[in-house]
């Protein structure tokens, strides 16, 4: 069996998004600690940082959903799956613009 043909769990899926969101998760679990143990002023540190993490999460989300719409294909901006190779390679009217 291939690595290609592997179907990822749920825990696959989940460990995955916490390695890749660790430095948020940081950012807004770290000074929610200090507000806990230290002083309720590390409490604005956390909603701030909190803030900025849903305002980006909701600025890539719209810009995902716009691309994906207007039919243009950036790797970037479009979450790809093990099902989604064959759209992988650009059409020859991408290629040439």
């Amino acid at each position: 069996m291939t690595d290609t043909d592997k179907t990822d769990t749920r825990t696959d899926q989940t460990v995955r998004w916490v390695v890749f969101h660790a430095g948020e998760l940081t950012g807004v679990l770290g000074p929610l600690v200090l507000a806990a143990t230290v002083t309720e002023w590390f409490a604005a540190v956390s909603a701030a940082a909190a803030i900025l993490w849903t305002a980006h999460e909701v600025h890539v989300a719209r810009t995902r959903r716009a691309a994906l719409g207007s039919g243009r294909h950036n790797p970037a901006l479009i979450t790809r799956t093990t099902t989604d190779t064959a759209t992988d390679t650009p059409n020859s009217t991408e290629a040439s613009a």
